[in-house]
């Protein structure tokens, strides 16, 4: 059942932003707040050392000196209005917690205690200053319980312990609400190959299927995406990029059910008990996404059977894991399974994709902790003639920019002959 609430103003998440920004829009308008946590559980209280102000209720301080310390601590990055503005507000922020009855720690005088922080200086960092406001070792617990307090007694809603699912938009694309789901009802469900067997599906680095409110469903692959590393700050990739597969979370409410492309999941492939290593095996057509997936495990056994064949366009420049074994079925009696693009030397004007396809099916590259073999496969690209070879600029088969440990045997390219291997 869905059920449809209507508010002003609504706030996601009730950490302690969230609650002071409710704080501040229920004076005007009817607002709500949805967080996934009791609001007092909310990860503000796991911070202990201190609220940073420049009172100078122990030693001299001031806003500007505190700016520059925000700024440097971001590396110069920061917004520096923002920045200046924050700081001189910071003042007043902390003297409207203590009104409100957040219980610092006093000075013999009474005044708000402050004690010394990481990256607080005094006259642009020139020495360490006292500039940390504290509530003993539970600073961000009471600024919870402050804040809190202060919701209820201006009626602010409450939705606890709900996911924010997506977001509803106007036609002319204006956010106009969300789509929230209880924890206590909601079902899960993650897109991924029909054949998962035995795979565990992570969803924000948590399991999904540990408790009783969430199930995994085993429906189609999302997408699949390129993504290579790059050094900080420079642009220049440092390894090489792959292409992995990306799954949608599914979420059912009720008959309703929508995908949450924003959600981060992964899929891990089983381990064969006899070997230690992931396993998996293809036996139709279209588990190309499961194909990827066990191609960029490290370690991973990928069994391709001899009926299948896998169309891999617009999937080349698949980067192999270290210690990857990709192995067929050919032999004497069987041809062995297929795997090819379409852009074919023979019929390039039908594929649009092919005027701009890159020259790599499979790319074996740099260091290989571990061997990899690629065997019993029959391999179709363009360049049938010329399917793995060393640095191999016009072949849509297998590039080596490796020496160590790749082993290819037993591939046949149809039309010409059996591939070399460097």
């Amino acid at each position: 059942m869905v059920t449809t609430h209507t508010y002003d103003a609504l706030v996601v998440g009730a950490g302690g932003a969230g609650m002071r920004a409710a704080i501040e829009l229920s004076d005007k308008v009817r607002t709500a707040v949805v967080s996934k946590l009791y609001p007092t559980r909310s990860h503000t209280g796991a911070a202990q050392g201190g609220v940073c102000a420049a009172l100078g209720n122990v030693e001299e301080d001031s806003p500007e000196w505190h700016a520059f310390d925000t700024v440097k601590g971001g590396d110069y990055l920061t917004d520096q209005p923002a920045a200046q503005l924050m700081t001189e507000e910071a003042v007043e922020a902390i003297y409207q917690l203590e009104r409100w009855g957040l219980p610092f720690n006093r000075t013999p005088e009474g005044r708000i205690d402050q004690r010394r922080f990481g990256g607080h200086t005094a006259n642009h960092g020139e020495r360490p200053v006292k500039r940390a406001c504290y509530a003993a070792d539970r600073t961000g617990h009471m600024i919870l319980l402050t804040l809190y307090q202060q919701c209820v007694k201006r009626d602010v809603r409450f939705f606890n312990e709900f996911y924010c699912l997506d977001l509803l938009r106007d036609a002319d694309g204006a956010t106009a609400g969300i789509v929230a789901g209880q924890q206590a009802t909601l079902s899960w469900s993650v897109q991924a190959p029909s054949t998962c067997g035995a795979m565990r599906v992570l969803v924000d680095n948590f399991t999904v299927g540990r408790s009783g409110s969430m199930n995994v469903a085993a429906i189609e692959r999302s997408s699949a995406v390129y993504e290579p590393t790059y050094a900080p700050g420079s642009g220049e990739v440092v390894t090489p990029g792959f292409l992995r597969t990306h799954y949608v979370l599914r979420v059912a409410f009720g008959s309703a059910t929508r995908n949450l492309d924003t959600a981060h999941v992964d899929v891990v492939l089983p381990v064969d008990a006899a070997t230690g290593r992931p396993k998996v095996t293809i036996t139709a057509n279209h588990e190309v996404p499961l194909l990827l997936l066990g191609l960029t495990s490290r370690r991973a056994d990928v069994v391709v059977q001899n009926h299948v064949e896998l169309d891999l366009t617009g999937y080349q420049h698949i980067y192999i894991a270290s210690g990857v074994q990709l192995i067929g079925g050919r032999s004497s009696r069987a041809a062995g399974p297929l795997i090819y693009v379409r852009c074919t030397a023979w019929e390039p004007a039908s594929i649009p994709y092919c005027s701009s396809a890159p020259n790599a099916l499979f790319q074996i590259h740099g260091d290989v902790a571990g061997a990899v073999r690629i065997t019993g496969l029959r391999i179709r690209g363009v360049d049938a003639d010329n399917i793995a070879a060393e640095n191999a600029t016009n072949s849509h088969g297998i590039v080596i920019t490796s020496a160590l440990g790749v082993e290819i045997d037993n591939n046949r390219s149809p039309g010409g002959g059996a591939p070399r291997s460097r």
